[in-house]
């Protein structure tokens, strides 16, 4: 687990959006909403938490090599899958390339659909260790 630090920027509709302080261990997985040297994370609510406190949260590691690989290797199979079975089945060039791309935009909607579900089973393991109030 890696600690991070970070302050209540939001609460919304059973989620609470806190601004992390940056971790050297933070890297551009994009996991967490990075912006530019923002990084934000949005979590349940627990229910005590109020705009501004300042939090520690104990994050889990390991998960961002599943999501890379997820996120680029199923689109890059799909895309893989459709050129092999566009030569196969089309004479024309075009139709093969659009064959692949088919099937390389099918492998997107696919790992973004099992990312969230992802995503929501990685923040739910988010623990709040600290809360200092404003």
């Amino acid at each position: 687990m890696r600690i991070e630090v970070g302050e209540v920027e939001n609460i919304r509709g059973g989620w609470v959006r806190i601004k992390l302080g940056g971790s050297s261990a933070c890297g551009e997985c994009k996991l967490c909403g990075n912006r530019g040297d923002e990084k934000i994370l949005e979590i349940p609510d627990p229910g005590n938490l109020e705009v501004g406190d300042r939090v520690k949260l104990s994050v889990p590691e390991g998960r961002v090599a599943a999501f890379s690989l997820l996120s680029f290797g199923l689109p890059l199979v799909f895309l893989l899958v459709g050129a092999a079975l566009g030569f196969s089945f089309f004479k024309q060039e075009g139709l093969q390339v659009l064959s692949a791309l088919g099937m390389f935009i099918i492998g997107v909607f696919i790992a973004m659909g099992i990312s969230r579900s992802k995503w929501k089973k990685t923040v739910s393991r988010v623990k709040i260790l600290e809360v200092a109030k404003r």
